[in-house]
This record gives C-alpha cells, structure tokens and sequence, in this order.
C-alpha cells in the first residue's frame, strides 16, 4: 500500500515539474522574442539617426556652398 502511494506521489511529483518546466520555457521564449524585438528596433532606430545625421550634413554643406 505505501509503495503505491509513494509511486502515485512520484508521478504527481514529476508532471507538476514537467508543467513548471513547460511555464519556464514558454516565458523564456516569450523574453527572447521580446529581446530580439527590441534589438531590431533599436538597429532601426540607429539607422533613421544615422541617415538624419547625414541629411543634415549635407544640407548644411549645401547651404555654405
């Protein structure tokens, strides 16, 4: 009687660290997904700086010439 006990205990134990570990994969690739996207914005975003950067430059080569 106690072996069965122990054995239900057991596989009660490892399906509520299977669900855990389920609930701890998905929020990791939830952050990793978030992650990338805020590193595509921010190249993005360094890219519009840089080009306004430039545009800038040239106007104002431009105007002084």
């Amino acid at each position: 009687m106690a072996a069965k006990k122990d054995k239900e205990l057991s596989k009660i134990i490892l399906e509520q660290a299977s669900r855990e570990d389920e609930v701890e994969r998905k929020h990791r690739e939830e952050l990793e997904r978030k992650d990338k996207e805020i590193a595509n914005r921010d190249r993005e975003i360094f890219k519009l700086r840089t080009e306004n950067l430039l545009l800038r430059q040239n106007s104002i080569s431009n105007n002084s010439s």
